[in-house]
Parts: C-alpha cells; structure tokens; sequence
C-alpha cells in the first residue's frame, strides 16, 4: 500500500486470500471516503513492495512472491489508471 500525494489517494496492490493459497492481482484506490477496485494490473503477487516516486508521478512495485516463484520484477501504474 502506498499513497499518491499528486492524487491525494491511497493505493493498494494485490493481496492473498485468509488460507494464504489465492493470491491476487486486485488494485484498490482509497479516496478519503470510499474504496474503489480498478482494473488488475501486473502478475498475481504478494510480499512485493511498493513506493512512490513524486518526480515520475509514478507508484511503483517491485519483487515479491506468486505460490511458485520469488519475483524480481518492476511495475509502474499512473494516476491515470486509477481517476
């Protein structure tokens, strides 16, 4: 989870289900009031972490782990996909 001062918003990535054997690929967007899902974006993962970075204007997401794998990828999602 992460917040995106140019939005004013809280993002989520991701999650793993109360079993730990579903993990997802879900994005959800606080807005102060309201929690909205939005389009899945990048692999199914948990353990990742994730900044933002103000000067890009980017969240990024990098590493993490699926049921099978460590990741070491990087993702980057812009305000745009969660207005």
């Amino acid at each position: 989870m992460v917040f995106d001062s140019e939005a004013n918003k809280t993002v989520l990535f991701a999650g793993v289900s109360h079993n730990v054997q579903d993990i997802f690929n879900d994005t959800w967007v606080w807005d102060g009031k309201f929690w909205t899902q939005y389009q899945d974006i990048g692999p199914q993962k948990g353990l990742h972490s994730m900044t933002y970075d103000s000067d890009r204007k980017h969240v990024v997401l990098f590493g993490g782990a699926n049921n099978i794998v460590a990741l070491s990828d990087t993702w980057e999602l812009t305000v745009e996909i969660y207005q």
